[in-house]
């Protein structure tokens, strides 16, 4: 089904310190919950707030002098979004009129999207496996010890839950082929394998360092080696070894930037971007639950 959305486009301009490789710092604020994020092949980053129910795209101006937000889509409310380059598409859990759904858009079309999948939940973090051809999405369960779970969607229009029992599943990322998982209650990290796609299997699971007191969502390091953390309740971004696949060191997580407020998601901008930096961290801050307040920012941090 497509369907189209009117908004509004507003522009907001930042003002912004120099940064490195001759591109402005990014520290925009204006978001109430500022969610997820994802970057698109062509120089933009997509950020969901959950609150306003808004996507917006942060892009550089001709100038290459400040970063500018403007309005891409509204929904009831959003959350993970993920591009998917085969399909030269973006992803995202949004709230339509029709319910919990999984939905596509263009990312240099706004007001317009296509819904892809009814789903059971509206779901947080959302991963794309390109081998199955499937997404799979994690929902914190209201919180509620054990109600928590993982659920695949396909294109072809049904989602379904493929792990349960897990305590506020949050963060969702792929590396080398593995699903990794964080739980925001508490600061844990699961490893399944994705042999069989609809039984994803346990392989590995550990906690973080004792410094880090919740994972919300998360990223890996460019050679994969270690987790680079939003820490919700910590209001901090952190990094410590991934232990499934590297031994982990002792001591505590290494401080990538705080404090932070309530940080929501972390990310890399690709690693041949022009228009983003690529030695440091994206950031994303949640936690206020009023959409008429609008202090939340999406920042970068110091170089790696």
């Amino acid at each position: 089904m497509k369907v189209f959305v009117f908004v509004g486009v507003v522009v907001g301009v930042v003002v912004l310190a120099g940064g490195a490789h001759g591109l402005p710092v990014l520290n925009m604020t204006g978001f109430s919950w500022a969610e997820n994020a994802a970057f698109d092949n062509v120089g933009n980053l997509f950020v969901t707030d959950s609150v306003q129910g808004k996507v917006y795209r942060i892009f550089l101006n001709e100038e290459g002098s400040d970063y500018v937000r403007a309005l891409h889509l509204t929904f009831k409310k959003c959350n993970g979004i993920v591009f998917v380059p085969g399909d030269d598409l973006m992803y995202a859990l949004a709230v339509t009129p029709d319910g919990p759904t999984l939905v596509s858009f263009s990312s240099q079309v706004p007001e317009q999207y296509e819904s892809v999948a009814a789903l059971p939940t509206l779901g947080n973090g959302l991963v794309y496996d390109e081998p199955s051809d499937s997404f799979y999405a994690t929902t914190e369960g209201n919180f509620i010890p054990g109600a928590g779970y993982i659920f695949r969607i396909l294109k072809t229009g049904k989602a379904y839950a493929v792990v349960t029992g897990l305590n506020a599943p949050d963060g969702a990322q792929l590396l080398n082929g593995q699903l990794y998982v964080s739980l925001v209650l508490g600061a844990k990290m699961f490893m399944y394998d994705l042999v069989d796609p609809d039984h994803p299997r346990l392989r590995c699971d550990y906690n973080a360092p004792d410094n880090v007191v919740s994972i919300d969502d998360f990223c890996f390091s460019r050679d994969g080696t270690s987790v680079i953390a939003a820490d919700f309740r910590g209001d901090q971004v952190v990094q410590f070894p991934e232990a499934c696949t590297v031994p982990a060191a002792t001591g505590p997580a290494s401080v990538v930037l705080a404090p932070v407020t309530s940080p929501t998601s972390v990310y890399l901008a690709p690693s041949d971007s022009t228009t983003f930096n690529t030695t440091v961290s994206f950031i994303t801050e949640g936690g206020s639950v009023v959409p008429i307040v609008k202090n939340r920012r999406v920042l970068q941090s110091p170089p790696l």
